[in-house]
């Protein structure tokens, strides 16, 4: 029962769906973690060209996992849609707003700190 379900279609599109999700929400997290204080776009998205490299090689990989059918038959995994692929960028959105969000809370304390010390 097991080893089918393992192979089905929906299992199949699942799992890719969901290494997708980390593989691409950990990009976003590296392109907005490279300064603990200002937006990735206010750093300049393409400053770090190890960075962008690094970014564009994973990329490809993972364009690789999910459409090449060797990769498939390894893994389990099936390519999927547009729709899919609208839901992991979502949830990698999710990821950089959180961050965003995180260093609001950062700068936000560390501007009334400086104005408590002056």
């Amino acid at each position: 029962m097991l080893a089918h379900l393992r192979h089905t279609p929906r299992i199949a599109a699942a799992r890719t769906c969901a290494v997708n999700v980390f593989v691409f929400g950990e990009i976003f997290y590296l392109l907005n973690c490279r300064s603990l204080r200002h937006s990735m776009f206010r750093i300049g998205l393409l400053s770090n060209r190890w960075v962008l490299a690094g970014v564009s090689l994973m990329l490809l990989l993972q364009m690789l996992f999910t459409h090449l059918p060797a990769i498939h038959t390894a893994f389990g995994t099936q390519p999927i849609g547009l729709r899919e692929w609208g839901l992991i960028i979502s949830a990698s959105v999710v990821v950089y707003i959180v961050i965003e969000f995180e260093k609001w809370l950062r700068n936000r304390n560390f501007l009334s700190q400086k104005a408590l010390t002056k």
